[in-house]
């Protein structure tokens, strides 16, 4: 199947787009059993804060001057998946990607957020000569970051889970902090992709019960 990526902003999106996006959603979140379906309810979602739709369109944190939302779509224009990112409130040379990922259900095991969106938005933090880019996961997510992390260290890890031999090249430099940190007054674990030489004090950020 072929896909294209398009990018839209936070402020600049055409009512029928955002209608389509919020078809998405829906699919999205119909999907009774997914941990983070909260993150794509279209009821009321002008009160949910942690919706891709408030960060879009109240939050406004997909702004061209700090980051942007990507749409994976079909030949058909149907979408299919979605990702942002954004740069960071504590370093302004850092930015967050992989935000509000999400992949219909029938696309999941194609690993199209690596393979399309990451990689996209990627290139567009180095173009902005960041430092770092991270990925940040909850606490029922963490347990892929990890997995990330063994496959790093052991060449025949990506082997024996999901991937088969089609680990992604976005993770292979990526490296897992320690510690959880504070990422929007949320507990995260964050992988670590670096940019330059430059060196930030991930402590700085470490979370604190």
């Amino acid at each position: 199947m072929q896909y294209k990526v398009i990018e839209v902003f936070s402020g600049q999106i055409e009512e029928s787009l955002f209608e389509k996006i919020k078809d998405f959603c829906r699919l999205a979140y119909s999907e009774q059993k997914h941990e983070a379906r909260d993150n794509m309810v279209v009821e009321g979602w002008q009160n949910q804060t942690s919706s891709l739709l408030y960060l879009l369109q109240i939050e406004k944190r997909f702004m061209p001057s700090i980051g942007g939302l990507q749409l994976l779509l079909t030949s058909d224009n149907a979408i299919v998946a979605v990702s942002g990112y954004y740069r960071s409130d504590f370093h302004p040379s850092i930015y967050i990607m992989g935000v509000r990922s999400w992949v219909l259900k029938e696309h999941r095991f194609n690993l199209l957020i690596a393979q399309y969106l990451l990689p996209y938005q990627l290139e567009k933090i180095k173009a902005r000569a960041a430092d770092a880019a991270i990925i940040s996961f909850n606490e029922s997510t963490s347990s892929f970051a990890k997995l990330i992390e063994r496959s790093n260290k052991n060449s025949d890890a990506p082997l024996k889970f999901f991937f088969g031999e089609n680990y992604p090249d976005i993770y292979k430099d990526m490296r897992l902090w320690k510690d959880p940190v504070k990422i929007k007054n949320v507990k995260q674990w964050i992988l670590i992709k670096k940019l330059s030489q430059n060196e930030f004090d991930w402590n700085s950020i470490r979370w604190t019960d």
